[in-house]
């Protein structure tokens, strides 16, 4: 995980600031997708390790190999993409089981954080990457299903296989293997595909 500084993106070239190198035992394995939360800590979801930790504001400072304040491991498998709601509830998308699992924003302080709900079903094929519109909806990107599925507030509420408010799909070449999605200021839904 690196950082590149404002200044640096503005004057380039672009030149790492910070570097965190993986120590596979305690912190990054194969790290994918990171998200800050609103404190300013930075979660970075480990498909290699099936982790996610936290990474305080401290511990960015500097090169090197940082400790975790707090590390999710619990029902995670390939944890790709991460998310945070309104409320500060972390969102997790497990590629390999098809699901999307929430840590309430109680709960993350804990030693041994386990999920709130557990989203699966059909609709999920290899979510890798989440985001929240600003009405509040969760959109998953299926990686190897080729789609983007949202799902309104009230249907995540609780575990289970709720059914999205909207599937998107396509014949085309518009999704192939969509593995990142972002929104822009207006609203409109960036996706990235990786095939």
């Amino acid at each position: 995980v690196v950082e590149i500084g404002a200044s640096t993106l503005v004057s380039g070239p672009p030149k790492p600031e910070v570097r965190l190198t993986a120590n596979v035992t305690t912190s990054l394995d194969e790290p994918y997708g990171a998200v800050f939360d609103g404190a300013g800590d930075l979660w970075v979801a480990n498909t290699g390790g099936d982790t996610v930790v936290e990474l305080t504001p401290a511990a960015l400072l500097k090169s090197g190999s940082a400790t975790p304040r707090v590390t999710l491991s619990s029902v995670l498998e390939v944890p790709a993409g991460a998310a945070f709601d309104r409320a500060g509830d972390l969102w997790v998308a497990n590629e390999t089981t098809d699901a999307v699992v929430e840590y309430a924003a109680s709960s993350l302080a804990s030693a041994a954080p386990t999920p709130d709900v557990v989203v699966t079903g059909p609709a999920l094929q290899g979510a890798s990457d989440l985001a929240f519109d600003a009405t509040g909806d969760l959109w998953v990107t299926n990686l190897t299903g080729d789609s983007l599925v949202e799902y309104a507030p009230t249907a995540l509420t609780t575990s289970g296989s709720p059914t999205p408010r909207l599937t998107l799909e396509t014949t085309t070449t518009d999704l192939v293997s969509p593995s990142g999605l972002a929104f822009d200021g207006s609203g409109n839904l960036w996706v990235a595909n990786a095939s």
